[in-house]
Parts: structure tokens; C-alpha cells; sequence
């Protein structure tokens, strides 16, 4: 299967959540629990009803129609993206920037008095090893059970599809722009929403996220979930997918993961990434396990 191309999306998370998310879809949450100090901390007043206009209805029922709602009460779910993070480092920031990573610098290139701008492009360059989303190792160890986990393969066109179908003009869908400017404490995303809903800080750069936003009020009985249909496949963890091979050819006996695996194999195909030849294929780059 050849997945590093523009019609996928990916998201990490545990075996455990694999069965509860092929019954309902992804489940969405609250924009506070993001783990961005300025999303979760910092409250940037109402998004109003014109960022969700819709383009079918003339402009009387829009004004009937018209309210706002808390920065807080948005949902969103976060996904990873095939592509390299699109990064933006204003001029006077680089200070900044090269003092956030600098720790991401080989000892080699630290030893080395250099143009700032030129490490800069260095550690964009870095990027291009992780410009597959599913063969992301920072997510892999942070959301994918340290590789014992999974990462979901969803369908874009599905997905998006469904997004409409489901919700209309009442869920946004965008990438993530990484910017080396922090944001104000004091803004308003009714200035522009687009500034604070789809940018994040520089430093989380090496998620390259694509997030859904959904304006409606969180219900905890009454989750929304979407998705479910556009999961295409599952690919497993290094870690999760050695102990199904040595399962496989009776080195080890059953564990829970194991049972777990072996309850869900008939319900969805898993994948492993392929290793033995870093090349890859024309064709593939995960097969089936």
C-alpha cells in the first residue's frame, strides 16, 4: 500500500482504542486540553458566526442566525499530514528561534560558528526525514505507545466528505502553520481567526498537524465522533509489530495485546512499515502483516 502521497491523513493512538474507534469514528474534544500553552491556557474571547458563514443562505437568515460561541466550547481533532511542516521565522525572531532548537543541532553543527540564518534552514532541512506522517518517530513515542501502538490511515476524501455531509458550514478543516511569533495573551480570534485556530507555536512544528474544528458546545453524554467510515487500514507499531511476528511463528505465547490484535484482525487490515528496504517500492511502503 503507498500512502506517502496527498490522499491520506493519520493519527496516532493505542491498541486499546482501536475497537471503540472503528464502532464510532474519532472522537472529538475540547481545544483546552491542547497541549499549545496559548490553546489551552489562554482565551481568546468568542469566534464569531461570520468565520462560519455559510455561502447558501442570503444575508437576512444569516443575521437571524448570527451569535457567538466560546473559545473554549470549540472541539477539534487533531490529525498528521504526508509534507513538511510549513514554517514561518520572522527576520527579528531568529534569536528566539535558534535558542528553542538549538538543542536539535548535532554537537558538530553547536561547535561551529555560523550564519544563523543557515542553521535555521538546517534544522528545517531535519524535517524532510519525517515528512511521511506514518513514519513519524516523535509521534510514534509521544501518542503511539512509545511504537507499542497504532496509526490510524483515513481515507482524506471520505473523510472530508463525511465532515461536510455531518456537520456543513459548522466545522472548519485546515493544516497548521508554525510561526516563530508567539500570540498575544491580549488578542481576540474575532480579529482573525485564522491566526489563533490554525497556527501554532514553532516549537510543535514536528507534529505537522491537520485539525477539524467543530463549533458546537461540548457535550460529555453525547460525544461527536467522525471518521468512521474513512479508516482505510491500521499501521502497527515497531514494538507491537515484532510481538505479533514472533506470536506468529510461536516464539511467544499470547499476551493482551496479542488477544487484542486477534479480536480485530477480521475487522480491519493492518499494516507494518516496511524496514528491510529503507527504499522502498514504486508501489507500497507498508504491507499487510
Amino acid at each position: 500500500m503507498q500512502l506517502n502521497n496527498n490522499n491520506y491523513l493519520f493519527h496516532y493512538t493505542t491498541l486499546n482504542n482501536l475497537e471503540k474507534i472503528l464502532e464510532n469514528g474519532l472522537r472529538f474534544n475540547s481545544i483546552c486540553k491542547q497541549a499549545d500553552y496559548h490553546e489551552g491556557k489562554y482565551k481568546f474571547g468568542n469566534v464569531t458566526r461570520g468565520y462560519w458563514h455559510d455561502p447558501k443562505k442570503d444575508e437576512t437568515e444569516q443575521l437571524k442566525e448570527n451569535f457567538s460561541i466560546p473559545f473554549e466550547q470549540l472541539q477539534i481533532i487533531s490529525l498528521i499530514q504526508n509534507g513538511i511542516p510549513k514554517i514561518e521565522i520572522e527576520e527579528d525572531d531568529y534569536d528566539n528561534t535558534l535558542s528553542n532548537h538549538f538543542d536539535d543541532l548535532s554537537d558538530c553543527q553547536k561547535n561551529h560558528t555560523r550564519n544563523i540564518k543557515d542553521i535555521i534552514d538546517d534544522i528545517n532541512e531535519q524535517f524532510i526525514f519525517e515528512s511521511k506522517g506514518y513514519y513519524n518517530n516523535y509521534m510514534w513515542e509521544r501518542y503511539g505507545d512509545k511504537h507499542n501502538g497504532i496509526c490510524l490511515i483515513l481515507d482524506k476524501k471520505k473523510l472530508f466528505d463525511e465532515i461536510l455531509k455531518k456537520y456543513g458550514y459548522f466545522a472548519k478543516h485546515n493544516k497548521v502553520e508554525y510561526k516563530s511569533n508567539e500570540i498575544s495573551e491580549h488578542n481576540n480570534a474575532t480579529n482573525n481567526e485564522n491566526i489563533h485556530l490554525f497556527q501554532k507555536d514553532l516549537t510543535y512544528s514536528h507534529e505537522n498537524e491537520y485539525r477539524i474544528l467543530l463549533r458546537k458546545q461540548l457535550d460529555e453524554k453525547n460525544r461527536d465522533y467522525i471518521g468512521k467510515n474513512a479508516i482505510e487500514g491500521v499501521i502497527v507499531g515497531i514494538q507491537l509489530e515484532n510481538e505479533i511476528k514472533m506470536y506468529n511463528n510461536s516464539i511467544i505465547s499470547g499476551n493482551s495485546k496479542i488477544e487484542k490484535y486477534n479480536n480485530l484482525k477480521n475487522k480491519i487490515n493492518f499494516y507494518c512499515l516496511q524496514r528491510d528496504n529503507p527504499r522502498g517500492t514504486l508501489d507500497q511502503d507498508v504491507f499487510p502483516i
